[in-house]
C-alpha cells in the first residue's frame, strides 16, 4: 500500500506525520496494514507465510505494528529502521506476537539512520523474548542487491 500521509515537504507520502512536541501520527497506516492482512488472509494465505518487509519508516512500521499484532506471521524484514519509543513499544508487545521472527538488515556506513538504532532494535527484540536476527552489510542507506539475496533465502526457506 501508498504510504496515507503526504510529506511535509509536499513530496510523496510518509508513513507517519508529525513531531516530537506534537505528538506522531500513525494509525491511518496501522489501519493500511489491518486491512492488507485481513484481504489477505481471507484469501487463504496462511499466517505463517505473510511477512511484513520495510524500509527506513517503513522498517519502524513493520516493528510497530507487528508488536501489537493479535496473531503471529511468518515474520518481519525491518531493513535501516529504529524504535523511537521503546517504552511505548515494550508495553504494546503482545505474548502472540512474540512467535514472529525478526530478521533485521541495516547498512554499516548508513548516515540517515545510524547502524546502531537495529543493534538497539536487536536487544530490546531480543530482551522481550522475540527470535531476532541482525544482518549487517557494507552499504548506506539503501537496501543493497546481496541483501535482497538474503531476503530471497529467508522468504523461500518458510
Amino acid at each position: 500500500p501508498r504510504a496515507p500521509y503526504k510529506s511535509p515537504n509536499g513530496q510523496g507520502n510518509t508513513w507517519f506525520t508529525g513531531n516530537d512536541s506534537d505528538g506522531w501520527k500513525f494509525q491511518e497506516s496501522f489501519d493500511l496494514l489491518n486491512e492488507l492482512l485481513t484481504q489477505i488472509l481471507s484469501e487463504g494465505f496462511p499466517k505463517e507465510k505473510i511477512f511484513i518487509l520495510g524500509f527506513s519508516q517503513g522498517a519502524c512500521l513493520a516493528m510497530d505494528f507487528m508488536v501489537r499484532m493479535s496473531f503471529p506471521i511468518g515474520g518481519i524484514i525491518p531493513i535501516a529502521g529504529f524504535i523511537k519509543y521503546s517504552e511505548r513499544f515494550k508495553q504494546n508487545a503482545t505474548s502472540q506476537s512474540k512467535n514472529t521472527p525478526v530478521h533485521l538488515f541495516h547498512g554499516e556506513n548508513d548516515h540517515i539512520v545510524p547502524f546502531n538504532e537495529s543493534e538497539n532494535s536487536m536487544e530490546l527484540f531480543s530482551s522481550l523474548g522475540y527470535d531476532v536476527s541482525l544482518t549487517p552489510y557494507k552499504a548506506k542507506h539503501k537496501i543493497s542487491t546481496r541483501i535482497m539475496q538474503n531476503i530471497r533465502f529467508i522468504l523461500e526457506k518458510e
